[in-house]
């Protein structure tokens, strides 16, 4: 399997992930428990490096979802450009065969 042919799968891959409705139920969890967690904290100099780590947290499942969101995007374009190589294969066929009847070689 080749670069696009990997880069279209992952696509897929991560489009069905990030359509599941289990994923999305289970980001949300997490980003709510993470969220109630920030405001439980208490605003004292220890409070301040825990909220850190919570945004910190925070910060890390956003990515998640923008990580797969660029898979999505990059198989689309590793998708185009396959289909783009194709119709590119397919009328360098029909050239051949254009000039193999034109000049009678087979």
């Amino acid at each position: 399997m080749d670069k696009i042919e990997t880069q279209i799968r992952d696509a897929d891959e991560a489009s069905r992930i990030l359509n599941s409705p289990l994923f999305a139920q289970a980001f949300e969890d997490v980003r709510l428990s993470l969220i109630t967690a920030l405001e439980l904290i208490p605003t004292t100099g220890e409070g301040d490096d825990q909220a850190k780590d919570v945004r910190r947290k925070l910060a890390a499942l956003s990515d998640v979802r923008y990580t797969l969101t660029k898979r999505i995007e990059t198989g689309k374009l590793a998708s185009r450009e396959l289909s783009l190589r194709e119709k590119a294969a397919l009328g360098a066929k029909r050239v051949m065969k254009s000039l193999s009847n034109a000049t009678g070689v087979r």
